[in-house]
């Protein structure tokens, strides 16, 4: 039977603050790029747009999680099946 590299090498663990940091934390300003203005999001484009459909509805994101809130697991499937329907 052939003797493996472990069997050979005896490690000693060390706690984590026996090991030197290599960088160290400094409070000095780095050289910083310029910053650019924010490139317009989508849904301010279409609301610039002169010839914008008069039906565009924006409405704001809200998660499923903050949708279904404080309703049960009974009532959420319902109301997911009536709205996958419509």
């Amino acid at each position: 039977m052939k003797a493996t590299a472990a069997r050979y090498l005896h490690i000693k663990p060390l706690p984590a603050s026996a090991i030197p940091r290599i960088v160290t934390a400094t409070n000095t300003p780095q050289a910083q790029a310029p910053t650019r203005p924010a490139a317009p999001s989508v849904v301010e484009r279409l609301l610039a747009e002169e010839h914008r459909p008069a039906n565009l509805r924006v409405e704001p994101y809200v998660s499923g999680k903050a949708k279904y809130w404080k309703v049960s697991e009974e009532q959420r499937n319902l109301l997911r099946r009536e709205l996958r329907e419509a």
